[in-house]
């Protein structure tokens, strides 16, 4: 029923079904006295995007961990991040640059790996 009483009419033409699962989408085609046909694709990844989202995410964990460290939990993690980021400690100044190398290895290594897939997935 309409907003005035009145009956709603539904089309005769059926649209095709689509069923997305992650970044694959299946489109199912059927017409009224033909078998399914069906295609899959790929979505294509924006590697800006995705480097950008590693730059954040691994930054926002080195600079975390740094803070814990330096409330004097995980000294284990800050030996390990010290070595993997020169100049990286528990400081103000260890953790900026901790930081800003973090923010390039992410931005590098999720760029190259959504480059990586769009390459792959063709």
């Amino acid at each position: 029923m309409g907003a005035r009483g009145e009956q709603t009419r539904w089309r005769a033409r059926r649209e095709p079904d689509v069923l997305t699962v992650g970044s694959e989408s299946t489109v199912v085609n059927r017409a009224l006295d033909e078998q399914p046909t069906m295609t899959t694709e790929t979505a294509e990844l924006d590697s800006t995007a995705v480097g950008l989202a590693f730059a954040y995410f691994l930054t926002g964990v080195v600079v975390l961990l740094g803070i814990v460290a330096r409330l004097g939990g995980g000294e284990r993690w800050r030996g390990l991040l010290g070595d993997v980021y020169r100049g990286y400690d528990t400081s103000l100044r260890g953790l900026l640059a901790g930081g800003v190398r973090a923010f390039l290895h992410g931005l590098a290594g999720g760029y190259a790996i959504a480059w990586l897939y769009n390459r792959f997935r063709r």
